[in-house]
């Protein structure tokens, strides 16, 4: 029976268990977090933190190392006279529209011709170039601007070759082919876009337009804002305008007085008007439409004003640090590529003092706010062998003397020496970790000893561990 009973509040313990286990688990769903509508500037600096622990993809790294096609595709002549095209491209454009009055290719003036045969030359040319750098073929079809300009060229090419010489073999040089011309001069709008490859060389452009991506959640919530506003005072006004010459000419429904709000109680166009009319028909109605002029144009829009100066301060601020990092880390790999002894890709500690020596890294990680003769003193801390042994850090074959790391890793580490970084709750738990290993470490040769020949050396009485302060020999 003690036995029965026994299995039987083990059994019933372990029905309670389980009734316990499942509401606990129930309890413990981590609950959605919301997106904050503005991004201060610390959060939009974690996410370029983030961004730069994983490698930034870029085109030339999936070309060719050895060849002419490469080499001209890779060469910043080349990119900059692409670009210089592609800016002569959209002003001329603008030339052809205003005085270039024929339909067709055939049909225009030699000097049009000219100019779009070249256009298209240099196009193919370019694409040319990029196809026959890959070092698989296949990889163009996965780059977004590539698949982009390729259809950019296929349009061009069709527009400028293919159409001039179907022209030339049916004998009708007065009229496209096509149904309607109209509809291939819009496609010529397309050739537009490739201004966008120009914001690559101009870093405050894309500063300019990643605020406004940033900002447009915030601007929506306002825009929400402002239309209910603009919803509620619509609906007093036509109520209290009705029967009145203003309200038969503004506020005759919701919708008219939304519009007329709208037009000149945010964007305050002729208000005097508006006033006037107002002040002589109804007095609550002025009264009404001031207090939406304060709220709508006065508040809300300069409240839009301020979150988009904040959003693009914040992305501005972001940028800069990208691109100063980025430059760090081209600068540093370069001398990290002429000075690795074994070429292994691993910096050592010997290794990183030559670094310092060199006065392009000394400029670059000044830029960054690391301070080289600081980064001196850290040299024994980031290279040591129990900092490799704590960090995980240890070379290919499995060793960590001398303690080496990758570039990924020593480029984090360098980071973290900034003046401008604070203290977090990680940086506490590593150095805890550290100086839990080094404390280990220690009694561990303690605890060994390094006996001499023919010498023998005796433990310590005591260890250096708080949770173990009893004799060891007892």
């Amino acid at each position: 029976r003690p036995s029965r009973l026994a299995k039987m509040a083990a059994s019933a313990v372990a029905a309670l268990g389980m009734q316990r286990v499942e509401p606990s688990m129930e309890s413990e769903a981590v609950p959605k977090v919301r997106q904050p509508v503005i991004l201060d500037r610390e959060e939009l600096q974690r996410r370029v933190r983030e961004a730069l622990q994983k490698t930034p993809y870029n085109v030339k790294d999936y070309y060719k190392e050895d060849g002419v096609w490469p080499f001209i595709a890779k060469h910043p002549l080349f990119e900059n006279i692409t670009l210089c095209v592609i800016a002569i491209n959209a002003v001329w454009m603008g030339v052809d529209t205003d005085y270039n009055r024929s339909s067709t290719l055939l049909g225009a003036q030699p000097l049009f011709q000219f100019m779009e045969h070249a256009f298209c030359t240099f196009f193919s040319f370019e694409w040319v170039v990029r196809f026959m750098s890959f070092q698989h073929k296949t990889r163009g079809l996965r780059d977004r601007w590539f698949v982009f300009d390729t259809l950019l060229v296929m349009l061009m090419v069709a527009e400028t070759w293919v159409m001039t010489i179907v022209m030339m073999i049916s004998g009708d040089r007065g009229s496209s082919p096509m149904s309607n011309a109209a509809i291939l001069r819009l496609f010529r709008l397309l050739r537009l876009s490739r201004l966008i490859r120009m914001l690559r060389s101009l870093p405050e452009l894309m500063i300019l337009i990643k605020g406004m991506m940033s900002a447009m959640r915030s601007v929506g919530f306002v825009m929400c804002l402002l239309l209910l506003i603009m919803y509620v005072f619509a609906i007093a006004m036509t109520v209290l305008a009705s029967g009145t010459a203003a309200g038969e000419r503004f506020f005759r429904s919701v919708l008219e007085s939304m519009y007329t709000l709208l037009v000149y109680g945010v964007f305050v166009d002729s208000q005097t008007t508006m006033f006037d009319s107002l002040g002589q028909d109804s007095v609550p109605c002025l009264i009404i439409f001031f207090v939406f002029t304060l709220l709508s144009a006065f508040t809300v829009l300069n409240m839009l004003i301020g979150v988009l100066c904040e959003v693009v301060q914040a992305v501005a601020a972001a940028e800069r640090e990208d691109m100063q990092i980025n430059f760090v880390d081209q600068k540093l790999k370069a001398i990290i590529h002429e000075l690795d002894r074994n070429n292994d890709g691993w910096v050592d500690r010997d290794e990183f003092l030559k670094i310092l020596k060199q006065p392009p890294a000394v400029r670059a990680l000044e830029e960054v706010g690391v301070d080289p003769v600081g980064a001196l003193d850290f040299a024994d801390f980031i290279f040591d062998r129990a900092t490799a042994q704590a960090s995980g850090n240890k070379k290919k074959d499995g060793t960590d003397e001398p303690a080496a790391l990758n570039f990924e890793d020593f480029m984090q580490l360098v980071l973290h020496l900034r003046n401008t970084n604070s203290a977090t709750v990680k940086d506490l738990v590593d150095l805890r970790k550290f100086v839990r290993h080094a404390i280990q470490t220690c009694e561990e040769h303690l605890v060994r000893g390094h006996p001499g020949p023919g010498e023998k050396r005796e433990k310590p009485k005591f260890s250096l561990r708080p949770e173990v302060s009893v004799p060891l020999n007892r």
